[in-house]
């Protein structure tokens, strides 16, 4: 394996309830956590309200497939989540774990705009790990 990828879109509101992101948009989120949440099994807490929307790709496909996918999801309520930016921070999240080379980090104009439209961030986190 090559590298690992975990794509998703992430709100997060100090005040708005993640409940009403999935009743608004209809759909089902990976996970919703509310401020002063546990964070796993640490002892920090989520300072914010949260809600995630996963990719439904496996995690050695590549950038651009995890991020149609979520595009794919989020595309038919694409008026909701324009709507909901006004009251919640939208990123890209993704976490890329490379064991052995890293993967293409690309995207398409499309997906550019979309995210574009929906005001989100875009955040990189890279973990060069050893696959031995």
């Amino acid at each position: 394996m090559d590298s690992e990828l975990r794509v998703r879109l992430t709100l997060t509101s100090d005040r708005e309830d993640p409940g009403e992101v999935t009743l608004r948009t209809g759909l089902q989120p990976e996970k919703i956590w509310r401020a002063g949440d546990q964070i796993g099994k640490s002892i920090r807490k989520y300072e914010q309200n949260g809600w995630q929307l996963g990719s439904d790709r496996p995690a050695e496909a590549g950038f651009g497939d995890h991020v149609e996918s979520l595009i794919a999801k989020v595309r038919p309520v694409l008026p909701v989540f324009r709507s909901l930016k006004q009251s919640w921070e939208i990123e890209l999240s993704c976490a890329i774990e490379v064991y052995s080379s890293s993967p293409e980090l690309h995207l398409e104009p499309d997906a550019l705009q979309v995210l574009a439209e929906l005001g989100a961030s875009i955040d990189l986190d890279l973990y060069c790990l050893d696959d031995g």
